[in-house]
């Protein structure tokens, strides 16, 4: 019999998009209606969700795989907003499962460039409300409800859905769920052209934004040896990597995918492949996908001030709402896991 061929690291050819804002490239996608394709390698030429389908599992690890089946749960993409985006919002899981049987769409934005001008518009400056939201985009302009905030290199932001937003004069990585609903709300009077469904629109969207007033979170999120968390959601797990060492990453069973998005310098993926390793280059601007067959490899920053970020899913557990909570054995006292997923281990060298 065939000996099972094990899975690789690999990068996707990027789809760009250019707009009169200015430019998208998907690095990563899983959109049914826009997938992007293995680079390289004996799977190159073929699309992510071919990969899913014909390896599934071997791709996310177990847990992954039962919650989200064959859809790949995260997007990758490059925004360069030279001029102000248009205004959208996402809908939550529950919402986009109900009425669009989608996923819904949490997402990360991570500033890769900025000037004193560059700005991101994140909820409302005050409470409002649906009517004077609904006048406002009618009227081509929104502005004067929108939160401002300046931002440079280096910051991120977690958008929860129905929070609406945009950017202006910035370029942003932007991680997040893998769903093709963007309600667009407000073009600033440009024609919106293919880039938005016409039928997810500011109507269809006004029952689930949040209209409270923006308030950033304050929880601190911990850091480590290595890493730095920038988000911790069901829906996904972003850290920032600054590579000074080299660094193994290593499991005994498949647990689970990561994602690495390199934002600075340049980082080999080392594998143990057979005998010998083999490295996987990631350059300033790329991302790669390890899948989850793929148990040990190292991280070895290839120039000084390399930066990556990882993004991971946690374990999912489903909650048994007729199971009592109090009933549950007391995890007090236990040592606290090193690794973000599963049993993975991480170890300098």
């Amino acid at each position: 019999m065939e000996e099972e061929r094990k899975l690789y690291p690999f990068k996707f050819i990027p789809i760009e998009d250019s707009f009169a804002w200015g430019e998208d490239k998907h690095q990563l996608a899983d959109l049914g209606y826009r997938d992007t394709f293995v680079k390289s390698g004996w799977l190159g030429g073929v699309s992510i969700s071919e990969v899913m389908d014909m390896y599934m599992d071997r791709v996310v690890g177990d847990n992954t795989f039962r919650y989200y089946g064959r859809q790949f749960p995260v997007s990758v993409k490059i925004v360069d907003a030279r001029e102000r985006t248009p205004l959208v919002v996402h809908p939550d899981d529950e919402v986009a499962a109900e009425r669009y049987d989608s996923l819904g769409k949490a997402k990360l934005w991570y500033v890769l460039e900025a000037t004193t001008a560059s700005k991101i518009y994140l909820g409302f400056s005050e409470d409002t409300d649906a009517s004077a939201l609904y006048a406002a985009c009618l009227a081509g302009d929104a502005s004067s409800l929108l939160n401002e905030v300046k931002v440079r290199k280096g910051d991120h932001f977690v958008i929860c859905p129905g929070t609406v937003h945009a950017a202006e004069g910035v370029k942003l990585l932007e991680i997040s769920e893998a769903s093709p609903l963007d309600f667009c709300l407000c073009a600033w009077g440009r024609e919106v052209g293919e880039q938005f469904d016409p039928s997810l629109n500011v109507v269809d969207a006004l029952d689930f934004i949040d209209y409270k007033r923006y308030k950033a979170s304050a929880e601190a999120l911990p850091k480590d040896q290595i890493s730095e968390k920038l988000a911790v959601r069901r829906e996904f797990t972003v850290s920032r990597m600054p590579l000074v060492n080299t660094v193994r990453i290593h499991s005994d069973e498949p647990t689970g995918f990561s994602v690495y998005s390199c934002i600075d310098g340049e980082v080999n993926v080392m594998v143990q492949e057979e005998e010998d390793k083999k490295s996987y280059q990631l350059k300033a601007g790329e991302t790669m996908l390890v899948p989850a067959d793929v148990l040990d490899f190292y991280l070895e920053p290839a120039k000084s001030g390399t930066v990556i970020l990882e993004t991971v899913l946690d374990p999912i557990i489903e909650e048994d709402e007729y199971i009592d909570p109090s009933a549950e054995p007391s995890l007090e006292g236990e040592e606290p896991q090193e690794s973000s997923i599963g049993d993975r281990s991480w170890r300098i060298l």
